[in-house]
C-alpha cells in the first residue's frame, strides 16, 4: 500500500503538471516528497524536489526554483546519484542563465558536463554543450560559441537526433549572421530548414524562413554598401 500510495501521488502530480495545474502539482509533489522521507526513502524524494524546481522555474520564481533544486541536489550528492546530480546541475545552470549570471551558469553547466562525459551520456552532454554555446555567444565569445555548438551538433548527427541537429544548425547560422558571414549563415540555416521540413515542424520552418529572409536582406545591403565604396 505504501508503494502504491507513493506511485499514485507521483502520477497525479505528473498529470496536474502536464495539464498546467501548477498549484495542484506543487501540492502533490510536496506531499510525495514528504511521504518518501517519512518512509525513510530519501532517495525517492529527490525527484519530486526536482520537479518542484522545474515548476517554479516555469513560473519564473527563480529563488524558489533554486531552493527546490538544491534540496534535490543535496540528496543526490549525499547518496552518490551522479546522474541525478548532473541533471540538477544543468537546471541550476539554466536558472543562473535566465538571470544573466553567466559566470554561475557556466560553472553549473561544466559540473553537469563533467559527469555526463564521464558516464558516457552523449545525449545529455550534447544538450549541455549547446547551452555552453549560448552562454559564450551571449558574452560575444564567438569562437568558443562555435566550438560548443559544433560539439553538440556532432553528437546529435551521430545519434540521428534530427531535431537537435536542426536546432544546433540554426544557432550556428545566427552566430554566423552576427559576424556578418552571410554565406555561412545561409548554409547552416538552409540545412536546418531542410531538417525542420522533414520533421513536419511548421513553427520552426516559419522561424527559419524569416531568419533566411532577414539574412538575404542584410547580404543585399552589404553588397550595395561595398559597391558604393
Amino acid at each position: 500500500m505504501e508503494n502504491d500510495f507513493g506511485a499514485l501521488t507521483q502520477a497525479l502530480a505528473a498529470h496536474a503538471l502536464n495539464t498546467r495545474r501548477f498549484d495542484r502539482a506543487v501540492d502533490l509533489f510536496e506531499e510525495s516528497a514528504e511521504f518518501e522521507i517519512q518512509q525513510d526513502r530519501e532517495d525517492r524524494a529527490a525527484a519530486p524536489y526536482h520537479q518542484l524546481g522545474m515548476i517554479a522555474a516555469e513560473q519564473r520564481d527563480f529563488e524558489a526554483a533554486e531552493k527546490w533544486y538544491r534540496k534535490s541536489l543535496e540528496i543526490n550528492e549525499r547518496l552518490g546519484d551522479e546522474h541525478g546530480a548532473a541533471s540538477t546541475y544543468h537546471q541550476l545552470g539554466i536558472i543562473a542563465q535566465e538571470q544573466r549570471d553567466f559566470e554561475a551558469a557556466e560553472k553549473w553547466y561544466r559540473k553537469s558536463l563533467e559527469i555526463k562525459e564521464r558516464l558516457g551520456d552523449e545525449h545529455g552532454a550534447a544538450i549541455t554543450y549547446h547551452q555552453l554555446g549560448i552562454i559564450a555567444e551571449e558574452q560575444r565569445d564567438f569562437e568558443a560559441a562555435e566550438k560548443w555548438y559544433r560539439k553538440s551538433l556532432e553528437i546529435k548527427e551521430r545519434l540521428d537526433n534530427e531535431h537537435g541537429a536542426a536546432m544546433s544548425l540554426g544557432q550556428l547560422g545566427l552566430l554566423a549572421e552576427v559576424q556578418e558571414d552571410f554565406a555561412q549563415a545561409e548554409k547552416c540555416l538552409d540545412l536546418a530548414l531542410l531538417l525542420f521540413g522533414r520533421l513536419n515542424a511548421p513553427a520552426m520552418v516559419e522561424q527559419t524562413e524569416r531568419n533566411l529572409a532577414r539574412i538575404a536582406k542584410l547580404k543585399e545591403q552589404k553588397t550595395g554598401d561595398d559597391t558604393e565604396e
